[in-house]
């Protein structure tokens, strides 16, 4: 971040929108503050494992033909480059795409991706599950923690090879241009290595599931409870514990009946992204209602931070030599690009040969969290940079629940959800890039239910949503230029381009800028938007722009002309 452009963040959006039956998917990424886009995010839908509930299936009324798919996503973060942060994205999200239990989709791949590691792997992992549960009829969950762990090792190395064996080349050093303000600011040479670039992620997996697998789990808790020997749950009425089992019989037996399918979500982090689960289901675990705050939503947190001095973390890092301050922060060796105690890349804090992989100083094993989700729950990803605030202590994950559930309440679908948070972020002090995902589990219609083909049900689309941009800025600070030419090639478009999606998202409501009618009541607030928009009333002032009638080839010479004249006003 610039002090420069502090006072300027630049807002376009970059927003996604992946729908099913059963969920939709929004994410919202956007540069804010920060000088350069090291971020990238993915989504990823899996049919592959469409048979792996087929026998489980318990009213053929019932049946639901997407039982099994999965629909992934993912957000990886990084200060030191986008190259980490892109490929860990792509790894991930190819693993995601093939992960199956199926052994004839295990042969299927086996001969469309030969010699395979990920393939590999799935093959190793059908045999240990069949080894684990044999051929009693057990519902299991499509993916497991041990799954995500073997992902991100795979992801992390796979990035080391890539880097060794090109296309950056075996010695391969990054240029200027790669570097991030950041980097310059505390004095990073620029022959740092690609390698030693990290990245943060978070990514989850949403696997249509049948009811009975989270009744099953709710079962196994109790079980296992009993069985290590510990003390049954508090009484919380003046029933008989036989009563209240009836009751709890009673009630699963309600959800079996009215929710053929939920869907088992499995949550991974490393680093310091962050996610929490809203609750929004009157029959979904998790969670407790207020009783002193009615608007708090039932939140379940399904991340945990990496920080150095947690005590595991402590120990793993001293005993790698590594050096830690609680005078100088959460920082590995006095570097601040290493705050987190868990990440992708760094190679230089991953290479003592005489460790294995997970007593690194830095290792990429994440925590990984569970949750059933119904129809109506919410999942919010982010980076910690949602979380920013002007002062010393960071927004809670209540509020940014509470802020998530007013907007589905309005209607918003999931990407202005995720939009609205990041708007939240900048008005509290958020200063490096955001990206924020949200999920929505959704209740299918009965005619999806019975749908084979799921590509013919799945849609995608992706689109630029263009903030202010601030001309007179733009002329006379060249850092703030600079990032608009950034901005401009993370989204896709050129300069022009981002003009004339301004232009049509604000023509109708530029000439009203002048009515304001809450300026009586926030004559500030007011009076700010209102030079924002004069200044943009301004720049958009052309005769071509006044005819409705104008051809399009007219329109866009002419914001092929604004831009270069914005250039030329700059030298």
């Amino acid at each position: 971040m610039l002090k420069g452009i502090h006072s300027f963040p630049l807002t376009n959006k970059k927003l996604q929108l992946l729908t099913l039956p059963y969920i939709s998917v929004g994410t919202c990424e956007l540069m804010n503050t920060a000088c350069n886009f090291h971020l990238d995010s993915f989504n990823v839908y899996n049919n592959k494992n469409r048979s792996l509930y087929v026998s489980t299936t318990e009213r053929e009324d019932k049946r639901v033909a997407f039982m099994g798919d999965t629909v992934a996503g993912g957000l990886c973060d990084s200060y030191t480059g986008l190259e980490v942060s892109q490929f860990i994205a792509k790894y991930l999200a190819k693993a995601l795409s093939l992960h199956t239990l199926l052994p004839s989709e295990v042969q299927k791949l086996r001969q469309e991706f030969p010699g395979d590691e990920l393939v590999d792997y799935l093959k190793m992992n059908v045999h240990a599950r069949r080894l684990e549960h044999g051929t009693a009829r057990h519902l299991q969950s499509l993916f497991t923690d041990k799954d995500m762990q073997h992902y991100a090792f795979l992801a992390d190395s796979a990035f080391f090879k890539a880097h060794a064996a090109g296309p950056w080349g075996g010695g391969a050093e990054r240029g200027p241009a790669a570097l991030s303000h950041a980097e310059e600011v505390a004095g990073v040479d620029s022959r740092t290595r690609i390698a030693d670039a990290g990245c943060r992620a978070i990514w989850f997996s949403a696997t249509v599931a049948p009811t009975a697998l989270e009744l099953q789990r709710r079962s196994a808790m109790v079980e296992s409870a009993s069985h290590k020997g510990l003390a049954p749950a508090p009484q919380k009425s003046l029933r008989s514990p036989a009563e209240d089992l009836l009751l709890e019989q009673d009630r699963l037996q309600e959800i079996r009946g009215r929710y053929p399918y939920c869907l088992d979500v499995m949550v991974s982090g490393v680093g310091s992204s962050r996610a929490f689960g809203i609750v929004r289901n009157p029959f979904s675990e998790g969670g407790k209602k207020s009783l002193l705050d009615t608007e708090r939503e039932r939140m379940v947190p399904l991340s945990v931070d990496h920080i150095p001095f947690r005590t595991m973390e402590y120990r793993r890092i001293t005993s790698a030599g590594g050096v830690l301050d609680s005078g100088k922060g959460n920082m590995i060796d006095g570097n601040p690009f290493y705050n987190v105690s868990r990440s992708f890349g760094h190679w230089s804090m991953k290479n003592d040969l005489r460790l294995s992989p997970v007593e690194q100083k830095l290792i990429p094993l994440p925590s990984s969290m569970s949750w059933e989700m119904l129809p109506g729950d919410i999942l919010v990803m982010s980076n910690q940079a949602l979380y920013e605030t002007r002062g010393e202590e960071l927004s809670s994950m209540d509020e940014l629940a509470k802020l998530a559930g007013r907007e589905i309440d309005r209607g918003r679908s999931p990407e202005q959800v995720a939009a609205s948070l990041c708007d939240f972020a900048i008005r509290f002090g958020a200063d490096h890039a955001l990206q924020v995902m949200v999920a929505v589990a959704t209740e299918a219609p009965e005619e999806a239910l019975a749908q084979q083909d799921g590509l013919q049900q799945l849609h995608f689309e992706e689109w630029v949503e263009p903030g202010p941009l601030y001309s007179e800025v733009f002329r006379r600070v060249p850092a703030y230029r600079e990032s608009v030419q950034h901005d401009c090639d993370r989204l896709g478009v050129s300069l022009a381009k981002l003009l004339q999606l301004r232009w049509e998202r604000v023509r109708e409501i530029l000439p009203l800028r002048h009515q304001l009618s809450l300026m009586p009541y926030y004559g500030k607030e007011c009076g700010e938007l209102q030079q924002a928009m004069d200044e943009e009333a301004h720049l958009f002032d052309h005769e071509v722009l006044k005819n409705r009638d104008a051809a399009p080839e007219q329109v866009d010479a002419l914001f092929h002309r604004i831009a270069q004249q914005l250039g030329r006003d700059t030298k």
